[in-house]
């Protein structure tokens, strides 16, 4: 893969500048101005064809850049408008996603997905005469969150699927719980938000299998992260509900009931090949574990260590939630959402370099932001040129819209007050 070039679309427009009297062409033998037409031919992409009738006199007709400092000449040749279309910088995403049987078992996989009974009483807290809306399983939240991520940016994110155990996994107590598909279950591509949705179980489904092979699934993201270009920015999801119990070699009941640590090591050799690893943690309670066979690790806090990885992924937030902390469906959306757009730059180069930076317009998915006018990009909507007048930043609703469609026009103009 290597960075996308822009696309030009010359469209229709060709001044020509008077700037008053001049010396006749040398060959023109008339005493007096004379007018005649010139057809100029331009050719679109659609393939169609314009042809414009520009008038010329022998006796006003001027191209010289010799004229008045408050004349503004143009060369009829060069002065044409033009479209140049510029695609988005992509982020490769993969896509690291627990689907064991913690996600739907019963009572520990289900959840307040919409955080209307936080006392737990069976009544809305918001109406107690109304009973709650009924839970649902951590996998559906999870899986209506990775949809709708898709979605929204499968134009400008490369994205595989690494899912953790695979689907060969087994129910057994045994390393039978633990697969992981290599290479990854769906590879990168572009606008692959199709494949991946397919390759995952429904929302609905409530017999997912297995243990939690994270570190499995961090290294084979790793491998296909690394071969990748590294033009790009290369990032890792990881997202769990509790601590991986999968490492290599260990039998049960170490198997299931110790933390794999062989975690720790891969995300720290993910981010030494620049690769960022994003954790997002779903109802990760801040305490220590009980030492039971129960096929969690025992005496671990899953809250401190989620933490930890964020800290070695690369990613950390600021505060005591260092991970992107989920405890209903909506902060899984806000999480993964986050996540994208920070990967992807608003800032482009306009390339090749408009003629008149301040005649310059901007669409982006249809929606005109006109020229650049913005003054504080934090707080106002649309764009405006950095330093060099040829890289453009775009703010607020048009960096939003950038980032979702993946391209964006600019429509380059000839100045305002020809001669």
């Amino acid at each position: 893969m290597s960075p996308p070039r822009p696309t030009i679309c010359l469209v229709l427009a060709m001044f020509v500048a008077t700037c008053g009297p001049g010396d006749p062409p040398a060959d023109d033998t008339s005493p007096g101005t004379t007018s005649t037409t010139v057809a100029t031919t331009v050719t679109t992409t659609s393939e169609t064809t314009t042809t414009t009738e520009l008038p010329t006199s022998s006796s006003t007709s001027s191209t010289s850049t010799s004229a008045s400092d408050s004349c503004v000449t143009f060369d009829p040749n060069s002065c044409g408008e033009s479209i140049v279309t510029i695609d988005i910088s992509p982020a490769l995403f993969v896509f690291a996603l627990e689907k064991s049987v913690s996600m739907v078992s019963d009572p520990k996989g289900l959840w307040d997905h919409d955080a209307d009974d936080l006392d737990d009483d069976g009544q809305s807290d918001l109406d107690p005469q109304q009973p709650a809306t009924p839970k649902t399983t951590r996998w559906a939240s999870l899986h209506h969150a990775v949809d709708a991520t898709l979605t929204n940016f499968d134009a400008s994110l490369i994205t595989g699927l690494s899912l953790f155990p695979s689907d060969a996994a087994t129910l057994d107590y045994t390393p039978a719980a633990c697969p992981v598909d290599d290479p990854l279950t769906v590879p990168l591509a572009a606008k692959n938000s199709i494949s991946i949705l397919a390759a995952l179980p429904p929302a609905d489904a409530t017999d997912l299998k297995g243990a939690s092979p994270g570190a499995a699934a961090i290294a084979v993201a790793t491998a296909e992260l690394a071969a990748a270009d590294p033009a790009f920015t290369r990032h890792i999801v990881y997202v769990s509900d509790g601590a991986a119990n999968c490492r290599a070699g260990s039998d049960p009941p170490d198997l299931f009931e110790k933390f794999d640590d062989s975690l720790l090591d891969q995300i720290a050799a993910a981010t030494a090949q620049e690769i960022t690893t994003h954790v997002v943690g779903i109802a990760i309670p801040d305490l220590v574990s009980p030492a039971v066979k129960d096929g969690e690790p025992d005496s671990v806090n899953n809250h401190d260590l989620l933490n930890q990885l964020a800290t070695l992924g690369g990613a950390p937030l600021p505060g005591p939630d260092q991970f992107h902390a989920a405890t209903r469906e909506s902060d899984l959306l806000a999480a993964l959402d986050a996540i994208a757009r920070a990967s992807l730059s608003c800032v482009v180069t306009l390339d090749p370099p408009p003629q008149f930076p301040d005649t310059t317009e901007i669409n982006v998915n249809d929606i005109h932001y006109g020229r650049a006018k913005v003054t504080d990009c934090a707080s106002e909507d649309g764009w405006h040129f950095l330093d060099d007048g040829v890289t453009a930043e775009l703010c607020g609703l048009a960096c939003r819209d950038f980032q979702q469609a993946g391209t964006l026009d600019a429509n380059y103009r000839c100045h305002d007050t020809p001669c």
